[in-house]
């Protein structure tokens, strides 16, 4: 589903609320599914799916967990995994939260705007 991300936290440290407006939000496909099969595991993802050189829009969230979910959005929160190097350990993790919200053309489309 393509929806608008706004980044709650920058390396775990939470943002406040003109910062994360002045960033603003980043757009693509948001992807929340199981990390493994048959696991209470997920992650979630936002991704370009027809960008492979761009593919994350931002980095993967681990551990992913749906938060709250109302009529503007909703919030989901886990752990960052910020690759810094070729391999698998080379990764820091942070608490990340995302304010996803669709985009304007996908409400209205819904009926959900008048």
């Amino acid at each position: 589903m393509k929806m608008r991300v706004f980044r709650l936290r920058e390396r775990g440290e939470r943002l406040l609320g003109g910062e994360v407006e002045h960033r603003g939000p980043a757009e693509g496909e948001l992807i929340f599914k199981q990390r493994v099969l048959r696991s209470r595991i997920f992650k979630a993802m936002l991704v370009r799916p027809h960008d492979m050189e761009n593919f994350y829009v931002l980095p993967l969230l681990d551990n992913a967990v749906i938060v709250h979910i109302n009529a503007e959005g909703m919030l989901i929160s886990g752990m960052e995994v910020v690759v810094t190097g070729p391999r698998k350990h080379q990764a820091h993790e942070y608490r990340q939260s995302w304010w996803c919200v669709p985009p304007a053309d996908q409400l209205s489309g819904a009926g959900l705007v008048s």
